[in-house]
């Protein structure tokens, strides 16, 4: 079976979820070639990756030489895969179909989610009339990571299949060194139980919420949050950092509030490791591998409404909040009063639930058993949803 995966990007979870998956696919023995107009390419073994340049604004992501090699090479593939949404990439799918009866898949990743399709509305309308409405009518089958995303597709459109399967994550956790971890870091973690942030520094990500709660929780319940640190590690613009550090210290947090910038390698190992519990307070999330790194830390997951992970609760994992300042400083207090040990039991639920459901050779298997049914070789799997979810 030979797949042709097609992407706009390989940066962040996108290209992490390709990665992982397109390995996972390998190993059961499906070729996965991925082509992308990303300059960011990434080393996938087993994978061939081709870059194709782009013409016009760049913003567009148009790729000419990539439709001339669709025309010369998509007897090679059994089935086009299309991840993302809001460049010209997705017209590649109008095009296999003119080419060929063959299937065509295509991820949606997050991209219908009300607040992200309320961002930049003229310029998302405008790129629907001129290519994404096309590629849906184009697409044999949707994809959606979660019931959320199911029911936004459903939302825009209610005539193709759609297989409803999660993103997932290598069960493989890096260890560290910690002669490469700065002296400040690690006097930071040993003097604090540390509630981790870590992901882009940008404004769905709910971040300035998370700092009028943690204001909110010490207004309510003085002296709750001390002994505890919010780390936020990730990258975003100076205009925006700058942004999250006065209101830090207008809510005067700056003590309790420290901004450590871009992580990976040793230095994120070691700050999923030595922390206590995990938040992301987003408001439009499509399915975060953010929380997945976390919960194999075995770290408890606070995240809200915005994301798909409504498990938490129910599983014993963490804590599943309203959008508002009061929810999540409910929950921020009932963290602050967990023993080490109950933090330790979540964590460890989390961590169960992750090898139960979001294993990516267990994810890669769904895929195959929907790719091999699109292609008419086995039976309607139960991760194809022809109607509503009741």
């Amino acid at each position: 079976l030979k797949i042709l995966f097609v992407s706009s990007t390989l940066e962040g979870g996108i290209g992490t979820i390709q990665k992982q998956l397109a390995c996972a696919l390998g190993q059961l023995n499906v070729e996965v070639s991925l082509w992308t107009t990303s300059s960011h390419l990434l080393d996938v073994p087993g994978c061939d990756v081709k870059y194709f340049k782009t013409m016009g604004p760049a913003q567009l992501g148009y790729s000419r030489s990539m439709e001339i090699e669709l025309r010369r090479k998509y007897r090679d593939f059994d089935i086009l895969h299309v991840h993302g949404f809001w460049t010209a990439h997705v017209k590649l799918i109008s095009l296999w179909k003119s080419l060929t009866e063959r299937p065509s898949f295509f991820s949606i990743h997050g991209a219908l989610h009300p607040h992200i399709f309320s961002r930049l509305r003229f310029k998302k309308t405008l790129a629907r009339i001129l290519f994404h409405d096309k590629a849906f009518n184009a697409a044999s089958v949707l994809h959606a990571a979660s019931k959320i995303e199911y029911l936004q597709v459903r939302d825009h459109e209610d005539r193709h299949p759609v297989m409803l399967v999660p993103n997932g994550i290598e069960l493989i956790k890096p260890s560290y060194d910690i002669e490469l971890i700065s002296t400040e870091l690690q006097k930071l973690y040993s003097s604090n139980k540390v509630l981790l942030y870590l992901s882009r520094l940008h404004p769905t990500k709910g971040i300035e919420l998370l700092i009028e709660s943690i204001n909110c929780l010490e207004l309510s319940s003085p002296g709750a949050f001390n002994g505890w640190q919010l780390v936020i590690a990730g990258s975003g613009t100076e205009k925006y950092k700058q942004s999250l550090l006065r209101k830090i210290d207008s809510a005067g947090l700056s003590a309790q509030i420290t901004l450590i910038g871009f992580v990976d390698g040793d230095t994120k190992s070691f700050i999923l490791s030595e922390s206590q519990s995990f938040v992301l307070p987003s408001f439009s999330e499509s399915f975060p591998l953010a929380v997945l790194e976390a919960m194999l830390y075995e770290l408890p997951v606070l995240t809200t409404t915005g994301t798909p992970f409504d498990f938490l609760d129910d599983d014993g994992a963490g804590w599943y909040c309203r959008l508002n300042r009061d929810s999540i400083s409910a929950a921020l207090l009932d963290m602050c009063e967990k023993s080490d040990v109950e933090l330790i039991e979540m964590g460890a639920n989390g961590l169960s639930v992750l090898q139960r459901d979001y294993d990516i050779d267990k994810v890669a298997l769904k895929y195959l058993n929907s790719y091999m049914w699109s292609l008419g070789r086995c039976p309607k799997p139960d991760s194809i949803m022809s109607s509503a979810i009741m």
